[in-house]
């Protein structure tokens, strides 16, 4: 049998093993790592290159920052919006809780407390007002700042003080026409809201009841709006940017423009003028 015919059979060229006396001791075949050009060249480079991208680090770092900043200054006058708006809105349920007051003193009594006596009708809203406690404290027929009445006075009652006002503040906004044609007539019996008595013939949704008037006075004292006829009107408003907060007799709580006219001022001010407020009060 030939090799050929042999399953077996390689016929692959072999490599001669080497024999000993092949090697030469002093030669080394290991492949070398090739010499970089320049000599020390190289470590500067790579020094160079790490500069370069703290710089470049540097740079998007200040960039960011002039942006970040730029962007809160933008914020800020919309931050300073929001803060106005929820302040208005924390007012506005105040005066609603006060008119409340109002309508569920006038149920309890038949009519409205006195806006002229020795101490402010905010006083006897008290009890209405979740204050029971500081209302019996006071002596009602003694003046608001005089004897057992003086500390109780200094005591700040949260639904008179507006958001924007000092946190210890014991002045208030909160206050109320007086005068021969309005809901508050000093030397008369205080008036009554339901209108089956007939004493506010222009209705309770087109008369103040209570307003934020830009002068505060301390809570307790029965010091209001003088209105007359003929004379300027108080001021109103201060606390909130173009307007003021009032609640109208029938409980209702608005805000009214910066730019509200005098004409319609004195409609709302006033129980018999027969006149209509404006649409766009």
């Amino acid at each position: 049998m030939s090799r050929a015919d042999d399953d077996d059979y390689d016929d692959r060229p072999r490599r001669r093993r080497p024999r000993d006396d092949d090697y030469d001791d002093d030669y080394d075949d290991r492949p070398r790592r090739g010499r970089a050009s320049g000599g020390g060249s190289g470590g500067g480079a790579g020094a160079a290159a790490g500069m370069s991208v703290a710089a470049i680090v540097g740079i998007v770092v200040v960039i960011l920052f002039c942006c970040a900043g730029g962007g809160i200054a933008l914020l800020l006058p919309a931050v300073q919006k929001v803060r106005e708006a929820a302040a208005r809105t924390k007012d506005m349920n105040n005066y609603k809780q006060v008119a409340l007051g109002f309508h569920n003193y006038h149920d309890t009594n038949g009519r409205l407390p006195a806006a002229d006596g020795p101490v402010s009708w905010r006083v006897h809203l008290l009890p209405f007002l979740e204050q029971e406690n500081l209302y019996r404290q006071f002596d009602v027929t003694q003046p608001w700042d005089d004897g057992k009445n003086r500390p109780h006075a200094n005591v700040p009652v949260p639904v008179y003080v507006s958001p924007s006002d000092p946190g210890d503040t014991k002045q208030t906004h909160a206050r109320v026409f007086t005068g021969p044609d309005t809901l508050f007539p000093p030397g008369r019996p205080p008036l009554s809201i339901n209108p089956r008595n007939g004493q506010i013939p222009d209705g309770t949704s087109t008369t103040f009841l209570v307003v934020e008037a830009r002068e505060t006075v301390p809570w307790p004292q029965p010091r209001e709006l003088t209105y007359t006829k003929d004379g300027p009107l108080p001021q109103l408003g201060q606390v909130h940017r173009n307007g003021f907060i009032f609640a109208m007799a029938d409980g209702s709580v608005r805000f009214g423009r910066e730019s509200t006219p005098d004409a319609a001022r004195r409609i709302a001010a006033t129980v018999n003028d027969g006149l209509p407020l404006p649409p766009d009060f």
